[in-house]
């Protein structure tokens, strides 16, 4: 009998620039510890409406003095997020696809990573 595993895909993009953005794989059945984890605190979902994706951030980011995030900042600036106007990013984030029909965390499609690290590498 084979098991297959499925993953989601998803971005990283740490505050610290001089650390690179990743693609990970996230195991789906701990999905919301492992956001939890990398941003350090509860999550809050900014949808970036051009791409259908979702950026998932430190609900208490700045409040808790979690660093400027330029990187993930300008990703939502371009991608439409709608609080961008005057607002930033604090803190790490992982970008992942938009929801399912059914309200189910997506992963990142090949083109939607294509695209992302695309939009990361003329990030400077």
């Amino acid at each position: 009998m084979t098991t297959t595993t499925t993953t989601t895909t998803g971005l990283f993009i740490p505050a610290d620039y001089t650390k690179p953005y990743e693609v990970r794989e996230l195991d789906p059945s701990g999905l919301l510890e492992s956001l939890q984890t990398t941003v350090g605190g509860y999550v809050e979902v900014a949808h970036l409406e051009r791409e259908e994706l979702d950026m998932y951030l430190n609900e208490e980011g700045k409040i808790s003095g979690q660093p400027f995030n330029k990187r993930a900042t300008v990703v939502a600036f371009n991608l439409h997020w709608r609080h961008a106007q005057g607002d930033y990013i604090a803190g790490d984030v992982m970008v992942l696809g938009g929801p399912d029909d059914a309200g189910d965390n997506q992963g990142l499609t090949p083109g939607q990573v294509t695209l992302m690290t695309g939009i990361m590498d003329r990030i400077v």
